[in-house]
């Protein structure tokens, strides 16, 4: 698996945790079909998360990728200016993608976290996922999702790497 952080690796719906023997831990399946309005008719969902009554969305199709951010029906912000980081921790790992828009940077994250080990000597994994909103490179706020997002191991292929984003 080269070019991947040490025990992380993606995988199709999302980060795949590796044990100390290399063994691949797959974390839960949570691809969700990209919300109505978000995506357009031939587009690949690469990520898509709802925030309250917003939806956060990036879509690709061919070798391009689209970030669109509105209510169903309703985009009102969009930017093709993306990149992605990805970083390997102990018992899991974060992959972002964050889309430029003037002073503004959106960064929406999945990340999944070791949090106990059981008698059964694996450990159990929560996950998360978000945006990250930067203005002037200061982070003004933190959004959840409310639905499990993940993103898909595609945008890897299509989207430029970029520095992780600490948060």
């Amino acid at each position: 698996m080269a070019g991947i952080s040490t025990g992380v690796a993606a995988g199709i719906g999302g980060l795949i945790a590796l044990t100390a023997a290399g063994t691949a831990v797959p974390s839960a399946t949570r691809l969700k079909p990209a919300a109505p309005g978000m995506c357009q008719s031939g587009e690949t969902p690469l990520f898509a998360c709802t925030i309250g009554a917003r939806q956060a969305a990036v879509c690709g199709r061919g070798g391009t990728a689209v970030y669109r951010f509105g209510r169903p029906g309703q985009v009102e912000l969009t930017s093709s200016a993306l990149t992605m980081a990805m970083r390997g921790f102990a018992g899991g790992g974060e992959t972002q993608i964050t889309a430029a828009n003037g002073d503004y940077r959106y960064t929406m994250f999945d990340r999944t976290i070791r949090t106990a080990f059981g008698d059964d000597r694996r450990h159990g994994a929560a996950t998360d996922s978000g945006l990250l909103i930067h203005r002037a490179g200061r982070i003004v706020a933190t959004r959840r999702c409310t639905d499990d997002a993940t993103v898909a191991a595609k945008a890897q292929s299509i989207i430029k790497p970029a520095p992780f984003v600490p948060h």
